[in-house]
């Protein structure tokens, strides 16, 4: 099954409301700090909620995901905003843009082969100079936090969430429980895989396609520390 189908119903209840607000305001402010135009791209974009920040701060903004019951969301509460079907790898159909983001470890779902391609191809969307920002989970996060560990919640949408740590990767598997209205719930399942990236691979791969990286930075700009969880990316097409 597709990654983020049987979570997308939930994904804004279970994970997105206590850190979004802090999150768009944090990748506004570095976009409209470094983007050389209003244009932009926010890949991997899920339910939308910082591709809306940044249209509702006045960037002509599109979003693309590769999950359709993600995208869905977004357009129900986004249909200003125009979005794409459409894998980060496989980023075409754009020229000239001043900034490209992809928030909430969209490259940990891709092997190192698939970053770079995805890398060369947002290079060439952008423009000379153009912004681009993103972030990934830690191999910290991804080997300590999450590793082989199990996390539940028996609120209004119920999950099981197991994960199995392997060599270079973490394997999640989502059970998700719905209410359906009638007193039952419905049950979904889903499997992913979270790649775990050395930072070192990263920065090279954005100096082999083309990049300048400008800082790395712990979440919301904070200093990397050994036990940062989340590593940001704020780089320039060279």
């Amino acid at each position: 099954m597709q990654p983020y189908s049987a979570i997308a119903q939930g994904y804004e209840e279970l994970f997105g409301k206590d850190a979004e607000a802090p999150w768009q305001d944090y990748v506004v402010s570095c976009v409209k700090k470094y983007s050389n135009n209003n244009k932009g791209v926010d890949g991997g974009c899920g339910t939308g909620f910082i591709t809306g920040s940044l249209y509702k701060n006045g960037f002509d903004v599109t979003g693309t995901d590769c999950s359709l019951e993600m995208l869905n969301i977004a357009y129900n509460n986004l249909p200003d905003i125009p979005f794409i079907m459409q894998k980060i790898e496989d980023t075409v159909g754009f020229k000239n843009l001043g900034f490209f983001t992809a928030i909430n470890e969209t490259f940990n779902y891709l092997p190192l082969n698939k970053v770079e391609k995805a890398f060369k191809n947002i290079n060439k969307c952008l423009t000379e100079g153009g912004f681009f920002m993103f972030d990934i989970a830690s191999p910290y996060k991804l080997r300590t936090i999450l590793g082989d560990n199990e996390f539940t919640s028996d609120g209004d949408i119920a999950y099981i969430w197991r994960n199995t740590l392997k060599k270079d990767r973490v394997i999640i598997d989502f059970t998700c429980f719905y209410p359906d209205g009638k007193g039952k719930y419905v049950r979904k399942d889903e499997s992913q895989t979270e790649y775990i990236h050395n930072p070192e691979e990263i920065r090279q791969l954005l100096i082999k396609t083309g990049f300048k990286i400008i800082q790395t930075q712990g979440h919301l700009g904070k200093k990397l520390t050994d036990k940062s969880e989340r590593i940001n990316y704020l780089v320039k097409k060279a």
